[in-house]
């Protein structure tokens, strides 16, 4: 009856012995498959830094932003003091300092997503380069924006100047307004570039 009982139990013990075999041999399939598989892999060290690159840039143009509105407030305070300006060009370098202040109140709110960067860890990398490539598309259409804006008031402007002073200016409509389009096509390259790169980003958290 012992005898019986060993026999069974060898049997049920060679049973489950091969069955874990056949499991290991499938697994070790499926992840030999698995690797084989073209797949593109991210530098997550490289990502990091290009990131961490980016956010410095960013801060860089903002703290110039803020440089070149304060240069112009000051500016504008002492022509108004002095009375060293006409009327249409006061109101329009009034009407650019206010524009250039609601410019970095909404470069700052768009920008602050990305200034956290404190980790490593390839999800934290990754969505943090995800929120950076959302916070420049949203930064590039603003420039856009603002580019549009600065074209209708730059030629009111040169407009209504002409009409006062009777002078010629052609030549400083055509070079404003060939910077203003060199400024919307740069703002726009980007702006599809981030575009590109954030789809292709976007990959890479759904496996995550």
């Amino acid at each position: 009856m012992i005898d019986k009982e060993i026999i069974e139990s060898s049997k049920e013990m060679d049973v489950q012995s091969q069955e874990r075999e056949f499991l290991d041999e499938q697994w070790l399939a499926l992840a030999e498959d698995w690797q084989s598989q073209p797949y593109e892999k991210v530098d997550i060290q490289a990502l990091f830094n290009k990131t961490r690159r980016r956010i410095l840039g960013a801060k860089c143009l903002l703290a110039f932003d803020i440089v070149v509105t304060l240069a112009m407030l000051v500016f504008v305070v002492i022509g108004f003091i002095s009375d060293s300006f006409d009327l249409p060009t006061l109101v329009f370098l009034v009407f650019g300092v206010a524009s250039s202040i609601i410019y970095i109140a909404y470069t700052i709110k768009i920008r602050l997503g990305t200034w956290a960067l404190s980790e490593q860890s390839p999800t934290s990398v990754i969505n943090t380069a995800i929120v950076g490539y959302k916070s420049s598309i949203k930064f590039l259409k603003l420039i856009k924006f603002s580019t549009i804006g600065m074209f209708f008031g730059v030629n009111i402007y040169l407009v209504v100047m002409n009409q006062i002073y009777d002078k010629p200016l052609v030549g400083a409509l055509i070079f404003i307004n060939l910077t203003i389009v060199v400024m919307y096509a740069s703002a726009h390259y980007y702006h599809v570039s981030r575009q590109k790169e954030l789809e292709h980003m976007k990959q890479f958290e759904t496996k995550l």
